[in-house]
């Protein structure tokens, strides 16, 4: 199962291959978190994300397939 907090608590942080970066800040993160987080799941950048959630801790992708 999923770690995620409450749904609520997240934030769309990838649109379409765009990084959100307004959401980013709602977080309190920032770009190099999110490079950071998409390496450790073996994604080169946001461009191959179709859609990105985060609650500041976990990111759950959804690939362009």
């Amino acid at each position: 199962g999923s770690t995620m907090k409450e749904l609520a608590q997240c934030c769309t942080v990838i649109a379409e291959g765009e990084i959100v970066r307004e959401s980013l800040n709602r977080l309190g993160r920032d770009e190099r978190w999110l490079t950071a987080q998409l390496r450790r799941q073996g994604v080169e950048s946001a461009g191959e994300v179709f859609w990105g959630i985060s609650d500041g801790e976990e990111l759950e992708l959804n690939m362009i397939l």
